[in-house]
């Protein structure tokens, strides 16, 4: 890996508050346009946060909450928009992805360290 491979998701030489974690504004947000659809959509965080050695945050495995997810959403007992990275992770455009956050109506279960998502009844 080199750095041109980083620059791919991590833009260096910006100075932006938000850049401290690593990322950039069109990690996110890819054009122009600035789309909050296009940031908030189910996958945006993907591109840069699953599949790579180096970037294996996005575990997909049955212990992870995202691969619980994945898992609901292929069932077709969620829908994409549902429940999405932002959800927990910089609600409310925040963008403070460092923490975690509940959405409202979805309540997290701790069963032996493992965490599981318990959905409101209405979308099940």
């Amino acid at each position: 890996m080199n750095i041109k491979d980083c620059k791919e998701c991590h833009k260096l030489g910006l100075s932006y508050e938000f850049d401290r974690v690593g990322g950039s504004c069109n990690a996110c947000h890819p054009s122009h346009k600035f789309s909050v659809a296009d940031a908030k959509a189910y996958d945006a965080c993907e591109k840069c946060h699953i599949g790579g050695p180096e970037h294996s945050q996005l575990d997909t495995s049955e212990r992870s909450i995202f691969g619980k997810v994945q898992r609901m959403r292929s069932q077709g007992l969620i829908t994409k928009d549902l429940i999405t990275c932002q959800s927990c992770h910089g609600p409310n455009k925040s963008h403070n992805f460092s923490k975690i956050y509940l959405p409202q109506n979805i309540e997290v279960l701790l069963f032996g360290g493992t965490g599981l998502v318990k959905l409101p009844t209405t979308h099940r």
